[in-house]
């Protein structure tokens, strides 16, 4: 949760710079396993920022459904009641 507000409180200069770095770094690895293939970074850069957001929101959400499930079976309405909502933001994001 502190990685999820830490990195969404940064600046948008800010996060993109971060993820454009790891968007080289991987670029580059994947250019010396495989020499002849190109990427166009403005686009790559753009599926590696919604795919971190999707999987740092799964993650949460797996934690929190095993932190539920050890409650005990009310929290299954809970979630059931929260589920779509989170789902619905993170479908905003793209």
């Amino acid at each position: 949760m502190l990685l999820i507000f830490n990195l969404s409180s940064q600046a948008a200069e800010q996060s993109n710079q971060l993820s454009t770095d790891i968007t080289k770094v991987i670029v580059k690895t994947v250019e010396k396993v495989h020499l002849k293939v190109s990427f166009d970074i403005k686009n790559f850069n753009h599926i590696i920022r919604k795919n971190a957001h999707f999987f740092a929101y799964l993650v949460l959400g797996l934690l929190v459904m095993n932190a539920m499930k050890k409650i005990g079976p009310w929290c299954l309405s809970l979630n059931l009641l929260i589920g779509p909502w989170c789902l619905s933001l993170n479908l905003l994001t793209y």
